[in-house]
């Protein structure tokens, strides 16, 4: 039998389709990471990797400045996780600013420990 869907992926989903800077943020451990093709365009950091829970809410506040919403569809979860922590990788079709023309799909694999995410590598396809 299948785990269901963890807690903390659910409120990940939320928080990133708010695109409130400060609640994503949150989610984050103060040394966290996000990686993101995105990150290289958006805030020109060539590894594509930010580092810190203050950087992420830089890059989120410049993404959000950038388009007017965030839906993402998730459609498949594969996780690993027990009371202290776990990973999963989160399959979405992602729309940004209601282009639904440009609709995406991503990969996003998620480490957490406790409720704060650790490091979060997403792959666009």
């Amino acid at each position: 039998m299948s785990k269901p869907v963890p807690d903390i992926i659910t409120r990940w989903h939320a928080t990133w389709s708010s695109l409130d800077p400060d609640r994503i943020a949150a989610m984050f451990c103060e040394n966290g990471t996000h990686m993101s093709p995105y990150v290289n365009e958006y805030v020109g950091i060539a590894s594509s990797m930010v580092k810190s829970r203050a950087a992420i809410r830089l890059y989120a506040e410049v993404l959000a400045s950038r388009i007017t919403s965030y839906e993402a569809e998730i459609t498949s979860v594969i996780s690993d996780y027990d009371d202290t922590g776990g990973r999963a990788a989160v399959e979405i079709w992602r729309t940004l600013s209601g282009r639904k023309d440009h609709k995406r799909r991503s990969v996003e694999m998620l480490e957490w420990r406790g409720d704060e995410i650790i490091s979060c590598r997403i792959y666009h396809f």
